[in-house]
């Protein structure tokens, strides 16, 4: 076991937080602010970044420059506690919540990334019991972290650098594999569903009802209606059919409301689109306002159009509002081809159900490959700062 010192951080390292810029002064040029949204990946992105005019300020701030190299970390909200090196060869204003390192000449530089990468989970547990997740600089600061001679913390680094590599081309490897099987099987969608001889083409506001969920949110002792928000079609079963909700409601209250079994249903409005979620409902529901239900006049089998669906990018046809949102007229006027004899719908339906089950396989194994990433990265910190590495 390597001999180590416990310190607290704020001894070994000292610690800056950020300026509350004035977002009313932010312009398009001159100084960037960095912002907690710039941090991702591990690293400074300044794809997004805002800027200010330091003739608006009387304060010096010269204090809250984030120089090329320097490790920043969130102090609040959901990503709280996630940490990012600035690798822009830029520098920055720090704003508000949050801050930045500069380690003293006892502590390597990337030594204190990595462990700064082991506090991120702790991090969130510390912020939590907040309304506003929020991690004050005494807690940072207060940190207790080992530090070994110099020597060995470059060891760690090293070591850690050489693994991470490894474990780094295997997850891209995995993405990408993940990112194929999701090809391969959208492939498979637009050769099943393009026209063939003898196949009608129609519109979705000629085949099927168009309908928008109601604000009805009440749930009742009596309730056997699912009530679906969009967050419901997250929730385990409810991955690709509908069975049942956080909320449920009485039948008579909302029968004109009701979407039968077989409607597709998917976000209708806000970022949630972004996300191109369907499902089709295995009962009746109810659905919120946010929700958007398209059920078959009786020509389509639901299944065909559950796949039909499938195959039609949502996030690229939402209206151009300043809030995203799909209503009947941009659903409407989407062409689909489909058999007139029900049977050769339920013959496409078998053949893309058993390329669903295969795709669904592949898509499951790459992405538990990428999350075992994820976990053996905080593994190897853990055991590389309980002297173990």
């Amino acid at each position: 076991m390597i001999e180590r010192n416990l310190c607290r951080l704020e001894d070994v390292c000292d610690f800056q937080n950020g300026f509350a810029f004035k977002s009313t002064s932010f312009t398009k040029e001159g100084e960037p602010i960095l912002r907690i949204s710039d941090i991702q990946g591990g690293e400074v992105d300044d794809s997004n970044v805002v800027y200010f005019n330091p003739s608006s300020y009387k304060e010096d701030l010269s204090r809250f420059v984030v120089y090329p190299n320097d490790i920043v970390i969130a102090m609040s909200g959901g990503t709280t506690g996630k940490v990012g090196v600035n690798t822009t060869g830029k520098s920055f204003y720090l704003n508000q919540r949050v801050g930045v390192f500069r380690e003293k000449e006892m502590l390597n530089h990337s030594y204190l990334y990595y462990y700064l990468l082991t506090k991120s989970e702790e991090s969130l547990r510390i912020a939590a019991g907040a309304a506003q997740p929020n991690l004050s600089t005494a807690q940072i600061k207060s940190f207790i972290i080992p530090i070994p001679h110099l020597d060995e913390q470059q060891r760690i680094v090293d070591t850690l650098d050489a693994e991470f590599a490894k474990i780094d081309a295997l997850k891209e490897n995995a993405e990408k594999n993940l990112q194929n099987a999701k090809d391969l099987f959208q492939a498979v969608l637009r050769k099943e569903l393009e026209p063939k001889e003898g196949w009608k083409k129609s519109t979705i506001a000629e085949t099927c009802i168009l309908k928008s969920g109601n604000s009805n949110a009440n749930n009742s002792p009596e309730g056997l209606l699912p009530f679906v928000k969009v967050g419901d079609m997250n929730i385990k079963g409810n991955e690709e059919r509908i069975t049942c909700s956080t909320n449920y409601v009485s039948y008579e209250c909302n029968k004109k409301n009701i979407f039968p079994i077989g409607t597709i249903i998917f976000p209708k409005r806000g970022g949630a689109i972004l996300t191109n979620k369907k499902r089709i409902t295995s009962v009746e529901v109810c659905c919120d306002l946010n929700v958007m239900g398209v059920y078959s006049k009786g020509s389509i089998l639901s299944e065909y159009l559950f796949y039909y669906f499938l195959s039609v990018d949502l996030s690229k046809i939402y209206n151009g509002a300043a809030i995203p949102q799909i209503n009947n007229g941009d659903i409407g006027p989407l062409t689909i081809y489909y058999p007139i004899n029900t049977i050769k719908q339920q013959e496409v339906v078998k053949r893309l159900s058993l390329h669903k089950s295969i795709c669904n396989k592949m898509i499951d194994n790459y992405a538990k490959t990428v999350s075992h990433c994820n976990d053996l990265k905080q593994a190897l910190l853990r055991k590389a700062f309980n002297g173990e590495l």
